[in-house]
């Protein structure tokens, strides 16, 4: 094995027992990766989608004058492995935030529109060299998502949600 070869090796051994290796709380650091990018996934729904605004399971998105409805929406985290090269690219963790609902419909200047199955969506994420990237693969997801979350109070046709 030349030189080259041994640094690179020793470089993602080090790496992958950094991962295992306890952070200051006592968790491990792939561990805490984990939490972090709970936090930063449920972060970027809370800046896309309100939840607070209907029943139990309903959220709604906004872009400009259109809204849309989710009945039945949830969302969760996965990580996926790290390959060679994203450890050598500084990546210390990659993986989807996977969102769905049972339905959705949208409002448009006739009003509600009629329901639709949803198609489950997955948006990469991945934290590389202390940064986090969720909302530059975001902008490239197709509707029906908004752009915002919407204040609950402007919600239009409130008395028709259901």
């Amino acid at each position: 094995m030349d030189t080259r070869t041994f640094a690179l090796l020793a470089t993602v051994v080090s790496v992958a027992l950094a991962a295992l290796a306890p952070a200051s709380d006592g968790t491990s650091l792939s561990a805490a990766l984990d939490q972090e990018a709970r936090q930063v996934a449920q972060s970027t729904i809370r800046s896309h989608f309100a939840s607070q605004c209907g029943g139990d399971g309903d959220a709604f998105s906004q872009s400009g004058n259109r809204y849309w409805q989710y009945e039945g929406f949830h969302w969760s985290v996965k990580r996926a492995p790290l390959a060679y090269h994203d450890v050598l690219s500084g990546v210390a963790w990659k993986g989807n935030l996977e969102i769905s609902a049972s339905a959705y419909r949208m409002y448009h200047d006739a009003g509600w529109g009629p329901w639709h199955r949803l198609q489950p969506m997955r948006i990469s994420m991945q934290e590389k060299n202390g940064v986090w990237n969720v909302e530059a693969v975001w902008a490239a997801v197709a509707m029906p998502f908004g752009d915002s979350a919407p204040d609950c109070d402007e919600l239009p046709g409130v008395g028709t949600l259901r």
